[in-house]
């Protein structure tokens, strides 16, 4: 594999490493993730308002008002009350239920462990003094932990790939139909490095970071890219014992994707939460007016227009009547 050489690097770049007390100067957030639109205190008066923004509901809430002065409205309140009412608690419900699932999607993610074998002993998570604990939730993964990966899970952050279960070259696949809904398994590669003195041969920089022991006392610093929703660039330059090389798009495991054909890797997490790749893209949904939504909206435009022009006739006739 081809290495990028990143001696230049963009102004605002961030360090991410092992050193915990570096990564708090680059705006590290929260592996915690929201994606839902509301809580049980601002529900009501977000949903009205986004409910009556709608010129079909403005209408028929300004039929409403009129029909509740008894002198001058020709029919019963309740007529023109209940179907409002109707409309606009269904639509709540509907808008309720589908925050609620979001709401139960991010319990998930948030508190997804890592993966234990039958015994209850741990087969992937955060690296933790020598051992690999699956007790720590996502929600609790931070910017430079080193993390075990194996294959089926879903990865929880933005990882950078240091070694495989493919000793020889260092290869793995994920799958990232959640981010971008192709099925097919995309290659990755740990990056490699010159041998000295071994003309000219490769091999992977961080080799021996394929135990919890030697990741928990390795020493990694990555220079990188602040985070961006690009999901086919990126790169970076990763320092091991004194020597740097290029990281690109070809290293980074994606939070969201899911590791396939691979036993198990590990890897430092680069980002966390919303500055992941999948949140960067999981840009909320603007509102679309239905096709029925826009009939109804010329309609009710109709309706008000031809009321306007009997109103006004009725007035100039009965103005001319009287006189």
């Amino acid at each position: 594999m081809t290495n990028q050489n990143n001696d230049d690097h963009d102004h605002g770049n961030i360090i991410v490493s092992t050193d915990k007390s570096l990564n708090g100067k680059n705006g590290a957030v929260s592996n915690f993730i929201t994606t839902s639109k509301y809580t049980l205190l601002n529900f009501l008066p977000l949903n009205m308002f986004q409910q009556f923004k709608k010129p079909s509901n403005i209408y028929f809430a300004v039929n409403m008002i009129i029909a509740l002065i008894p002198d001058i409205s020709p029919i019963s309140p309740a007529t023109a009350i209940m179907p409002l009412i109707i409309v606009v608690a269904v639509a709540a419900i509907k808008d309720g239920l589908e925050d609620y699932y979001r709401h139960k999607a991010d319990a998930e993610w948030n508190s997804a462990p890592g993966k234990v074998d039958d015994r209850d002993e741990a087969l992937s998570g955060v690296i933790v003094d020598g051992a690999v604990d699956a007790t720590v939730q996502s929600k609790d993964v931070h910017v430079g932990d080193m993390i075990k990966i194996v294959r089926g899970e879903t990865v929880r952050a933005d990882v950078l790939l240091l070694a495989t279960s493919d000793l020889e070259e260092h290869t793995a696949h994920i799958q990232t139909m959640q981010l971008d809904g192709e099925t097919n398994a995309k290659g990755r590669q740990a990056v490699s490095t010159k041998i000295p003195g071994a003309g000219g041969a490769h091999r992977n920089l961080t080799h021996d970071l394929i135990t919890p022991e030697a990741c928990s006392s390795a020493r990694l610093d990555l220079d990188t890219v602040q985070p961006s929703a690009d999901l086919h660039q990126w790169s970076g330059k990763l320092t091991y014992k004194g020597v740097s090389e290029g990281v690109d798009i070809e290293q980074l495991l994606f939070r969201g994707s899911v590791l396939v054909n691979t036993a198990w890797v590990y890897g430092i997490v680069v980002y966390t939460g919303m500055n992941t790749k999948m949140q960067k893209n999981n840009k909320p949904k603007v509102p679309k007016e239905s096709q029925l939504d826009r009939k109804l909206t010329k309609m009710i435009i109709i309706v008000f227009c031809i009321q306007q022009l009997v109103i006004f006739f009725d007035v100039r006739l009965g103005g001319g009547a009287s006189g």
